[in-house]
């Protein structure tokens, strides 16, 4: 790791009362795994500082909160989720004060565990959103919670494989396969919530669908505040995301619940999806490998830019912060 400059001033471990952090390409290796190091200084920030909750921000579905618990982290025994860029919180009901969310699923993720926010696509923008896909011959999938669907029609067979390898390699679980009939009439009567929709296939391919679904979509939804955002936080992939909803705004609402100022919180990110919680917090953190924007928005609001994510970046602020020693964790 290159030599790195000093945490900025008013980066002080006192003032930190949340720590909030993107998942993939942040908190965990290129090879999606928790290093044993950063696993080392999160204990360690533990045991000095238990009151101090982590949110993990990830475009993921719930799932991923096993993932990580399984890959090292069980010792934290009450972190926060915020899934699906930001549709979806989990949070402990009776640690924090959370009511579950109307409509939310009915179930707890795990014991203790329950959906506390959750925000779905309007049925219009989703029903107009596989419209314009099928008419472009786009590969989309839906995630609704902790499902990922895709339609069995015939004619996209040819995409089935690259689309398998794509999820694949970024370690989802391969999409449930339903016809597009079934599909498109659980949507209209609202049975299958639209957490996200994602288009995927060969980088140039999602280079139009970032040109032209933009355009398209305003046609039919030409209010501002209806217009659904996009991330490409991968060249092979562009996420669709519902109006108005960001980590940030699902990072707001636990901070408010939780009686704590944004800018007391310390948010690391490395992608599209995270430049607007880098941007609200009072401590942000762009990792080293993160996209440009991400960087722009740290060093705007007057945050860091940390090592990468191949180097510890989570681990190295959290050690330089809190006076945790590397060799002695």
């Amino acid at each position: 790791m290159s030599v790195m400059p000093p945490l900025p001033e008013h980066f002080n471990k006192d003032n930190v009362k949340l720590i909030a952090t993107d998942v993939d390409g942040t908190l965990l290796s290129p090879h999606h795994t928790l290093t044993t190091r950063t696993i080392n200084t999160l204990k360690a920030l533990h045991s000095l500082r238990p009151d101090l909750r982590i949110v993990f921000a990830t475009g993921r579905a719930p799932s991923g909160v096993h993932a990580l618990e399984n890959g090292g982290l069980s010792f934290l025994p009450h972190s926060l989720g915020v899934f699906l860029n930001g549709s979806v919180v989990l949070a402990d009901v009776d640690d924090l004060g959370f009511a579950p969310a109307p409509g939310a699923p009915p179930h707890l993720v795990k014991d203790g565990k329950a959906v506390v926010l959750q925000k779905l696509m309007p049925v219009p923008l989703a029903l107009r959103i596989i419209e314009l896909a099928e008419e472009m011959g786009w590969t989309w999938v839906i995630y609704s919670y902790n499902d990922i669907i895709w339609h069995s029609d015939p004619a996209s067979e040819g995409k089935w494989d690259a689309g398998t390898h794509l999820f694949a390699k970024i370690g989802e679980p391969t999409p449930l396969i339903e016809p597009l009939s079934s599909i498109r009439a659980r949507v209209q009567s609202g049975d299958l919530g639209v957490s996200k929709i994602v288009v995927v296939g060969p980088p140039s391919v999602v280079d139009d669908v970032v040109r032209v679904l933009p355009t398209r979509i305003a046609e039919t939804f030409p209010d501002k505040n209806e217009k659904p955002a996009l991330a490409r936080n991968i060249p092979e992939a562009v996420e669709v995301i519902i109006p108005r909803t960001t980590k940030a705004t699902a990072l707001a609402f636990v901070a408010e619940r939780m009686g704590i100022d944004l800018a007391k919180v310390l948010a690391f990110g490395d992608a599209q999806n995270d430049v607007e919680m880098i941007s609200e917090c009072g401590m942000p953190v762009a990792m080293g490998n993160a996209q440009a924007p991400v960087k722009k928005a740290a060093l705007s609001a007057g945050g860091f830019v940390t090592a990468t994510n191949g180097e510890d970046g989570v681990a190295y602020v959290l050690e330089q912060l809190f006076g945790l020693n590397e060799a002695s964790h």
